[in-house]
């Protein structure tokens, strides 16, 4: 969710394609501006163009880094995860043998 400006937006989809949002969003802003100041600015508009590619350039690295921090920060989640998840696979076969072996007993009970 983002939340601004008095505003609630829910964005479908997982981090790394909402932090892709935010990159590209920012992408635009950037090259709004510049084409802003280009149209003030004839002259300026060469300028605009080499700051704008290098901007794209930073915007790039800046998201390929932001992706790595975000799987090294999820990294040892995930393993937390995944052992909770082998944990909840043997308790709940264990649930299983556990209630077979009652409904058998209560078989054998009622004959």
């Amino acid at each position: 969710w983002n939340v601004s400006a008095g505003t609630i937006e829910e964005y479908p989809g997982n981090l790394n394609e909402y932090y892709d949002h935010l990159a590209r969003s920012s992408v635009r802003l950037t090259d709004e501006l510049y084409d802003h100041h280009a149209a003030d600015n004839p002259s300026a508009q060469h300028t605009a163009d080499r700051k704008r590619r290098k901007s794209k350039k930073e915007l790039k690295r800046e998201r390929a880094e932001m992706r790595r921090k975000i799987r090294e920060a999820l990294s040892p989640i995930e393993a937390t995860i995944q052992e909770l998840e082998e944990k909840i696979s043997v308790l709940e076969s264990r649930q299983e043998e556990i209630e077979a072996e009652l409904w058998f007993e209560r078989v054998n009970h009622e004959n």
